[in-house]
């Protein structure tokens, strides 16, 4: 097993491929017994790198965990690869927000938005499952505080609240369990989401797109709050790549370019430079590299079908779940079923084993969640879209129905 070790190690490429492979082949096993997803109005490509940036996530904390069980630390250090796949995928989701709202903004050019049920559609889309998955986080901590009050009452409550607030004024320590960050820390980037979404109202009117004022008083109060607290800059500046990919996208010489098969070995070659020679950080030259991908992407490159496949748009329909709840499940499976002793000197052969495992498991639970939780707002949603457009009202109004990641 030595020599199966040392090569696992060696080439992390390879068993980050046979986990995609792994949750590929779910995915195949759930449209084979569900049916496929349907194709979507908005760009399939897109779907599927949805889809892969959640497992990357997914794969990264796996990767952490790992080193953690040995180490005490949560660091990546001298494993490039697998400390890519977090900042990279985070930068990239943040470039698909961008990309899909300020195409919405340049589609409704002359036309009025309905500013008051495109943020309800927002609260519909990213609330239930959220909320859910704190309802998980605070049964966690009660487990592992042994339901027992280790703050002050009211310390407790106000930590809850600000939990249920749908991540927007942060993340706090819950009844003096510590390793909160380990179970929802992936909620950081929801701020930044709610940032993008509070801006557009502002950013509408670059595009020449009119937003009533208490809307615009709204987004200068909201954006002015979150700044307050603490948004970190270079992260703000990963949605600049989805605005300019937006831009470039409407452009017919551009697609017709991007789509060609030259253009995939390019997005390879540009990752591999990323993840070989930049820090594995959110920084301008990774933003830069990354917006170059999405860029490619966005104007319907499909690197060779693998995004648009079937397998693919599913992983993609379930992300947002597979990306809020893969460390509730991490937590669990380090902490409680496999056990923390164990795991000290596990062998690059048992990781793998195991995060193959894992990955069916989570790809299938996300898929309920999805169905149960997810789909019925998203119904909502198109409800309130198919009302606004109705062609008995005097207006066209445009409804942004994408989710985000």
């Amino acid at each position: 097993m030595g020599g199966i070790d040392h090569y696992l190690a060696s080439v992390p490429f390879l068993p980050i491929s046979i986990v995609m492979i792994a949750a590929l082949l779910t995915c195949f096993c759930i449209n084979t017994a569900f049916g496929p997803p349907e194709a979507s109005g908005r760009q399939n490509e897109l779907d599927g790198l949805r889809g892969f940036l959640a497992l990357f996530v997914f794969i990264h904390h796996f990767r952490l965990w790992k080193v953690y069980s040995s180490s005490g630390e949560f660091l990546l250090t001298g494993q490039q690869l697998f400390a890519h796949l977090g900042p990279d995928s985070v930068c990239l989701f943040f470039m698909i927000t961008s990309y899909l709202f300020f195409s919405k903004l340049l589609n409704a050019r002359g036309r009025p938005i309905d500013w008051f049920a495109l943020f309800i559609s927002r609260l519909l889309r990213i609330a239930p499952l959220y909320l859910f998955s704190v309802a998980l986080f605070f049964y966690t901590v009660g487990v592992f505080t042994d339901w027992e009050l280790r703050v002050p009452r009211l310390t407790l409550l106000k930590s809850m609240g600000r939990w249920l607030a749908l991540a927007i004024v942060g993340a706090p320590d819950l009844n003096g369990f510590s390793d909160t960050y380990h179970i929802m820390g992936v909620t950081w980037t929801l701020r930044y989401e709610w940032f993008s979404y509070f801006s557009l109202p502002l950013l509408a009117l670059a595009t020449g797109v009119r937003a009533p004022k208490p809307f615009l008083a709204l987004a200068s109060l909201s954006l002015a709050f979150l700044y307050s607290t603490n948004l970190q800059l270079v992260f703000c500046l990963s949605f600049l790549g989805g605005i300019v990919a937006a831009i470039l996208a409407r452009s017919a010489k551009w697609r017709s370019l991007a789509a060609q098969r030259v253009c995939s070995i390019a997005v390879i070659a540009l990752i591999a430079i990323n993840v070989t020679f930049i820090n594995p950080q959110i920084e301008m030259s990774t933003i830069a590299l990354n917006s170059a991908v999405f860029i490619i992407v966005t104007g319907g490159n499909n690197l060779c079908g693998l995004l648009t496949s079937e397998s693919s748009r599913t992983l993609g329909e379930i992300s947002y779940s597979v990306y809020l709840l893969h460390n509730l499940l991490l937590f669990w499976l380090y902490r409680s079923l496999l056990g923390e002793e164990s795991l000290r000197n596990m062998s690059e052969t048992h990781w793998l084993c195991v995060v193959l495992a894992t990955t069916p498991v989570l790809i299938v639970a996300c898929y309920a969640t999805y169905r149960l939780i997810e789909v019925p707002p998203i119904e909502v949603q198109r409800m309130v879209g198919a009302v606004a457009s109705s062609p008995h009202r005097k207006s066209s109004h445009i409804i942004p129905q994408n989710h985000t990641g």
